[in-house]
């Protein structure tokens, strides 16, 4: 059997970098420019020195500037992961150890909701003042709480509560046996129905402020 002889373009095509966009960020230990060269050769279609959505990959150097780095946390808080490598990965891609290292071609997001999004997150309430009027609150079916009544106790008080998440929610209760599945890092239906709902939704950003449904309890009675 005759084999014909790869071009270029076939190589190109065959990388991890192909059609995709690279971020470099601080010192490689080489010409910054040469890299990027050389990642424009394997066939990327984009390489930026900052970090934003629509990156697949994030080359880490050493001595990465602070707000770049915050900037990278940042887009991991709203549910994006692009691949992060480091001098060595990229060396192996350029020797032509791609199997590592391939990435869907679409850059989607794909939340996982954690204790850091709740402490960021979290509604503070004041007792007798009322700051949740006219507000929608996702409240899911685990709460602890008498389901019709805590929903009557949150009508009267001027907030919509639904057991759904839409467009136009602001607020998630999250039962206390949710939080504390947080804190442990352990996933239950509560938190990946909300993970789900968030990554199907067109918002860029996961800026819904999150409630313990103890804390909305016990704000409920400072009314009387």
């Amino acid at each position: 059997m005759q084999y014909g002889l790869f071009t270029d373009e076939d190589f190109r095509q065959s990388t991890p970098f192909t059609d995709r966009v690279v971020c470099l960020l601080g010192n490689l230990g080489v010409n910054l420019s040469s890299v990027r060269k050389r990642i424009l050769d394997f066939g990327a279609a984009e390489v930026r020195t900052s970090v934003s959505r629509g990156v697949h990959y994030v080359i880490v150097g050493d001595g990465v500037p602070e707000p770049q780095l915050t900037a990278l946390e940042e887009l991991n808080f709203h549910g994006y992961y692009p691949k992060v490598l480091h001098r060595a990965d990229l060396d192996k891609i350029f020797s032509g150890h791609y199997s590592d290292y391939l990435t869907s071609p679409e850059t989607v997001k794909a939340l996982t909701l954690g204790l850091p999004h709740y402490n960021r997150l979290k509604a503070e309430l004041t007792p007798g003042v009322n700051t949740l009027y006219t507000r929608e609150m996702y409240v899911p079916f685990a709460t602890q709480a008498d389901s019709a009544v805590f929903y009557q106790q949150l009508g009267n008080m001027g907030i919509y509560a639904n057991n759904y998440i839409d467009e136009t929610t602001s607020l998630l209760l999250l039962p206390d046996s949710s939080l504390q599945h947080l804190r442990e890092g352990v996933t239950d239906e509560t938190i990946l129905y909300i993970q789900n709902s968030y990554n199907n939704m067109r918002a860029q950003n996961f800026t819904f402020q999150l409630l313990a449904e103890s804390d909305v309890c016990s704000w409920i009675k400072t009314f009387g």
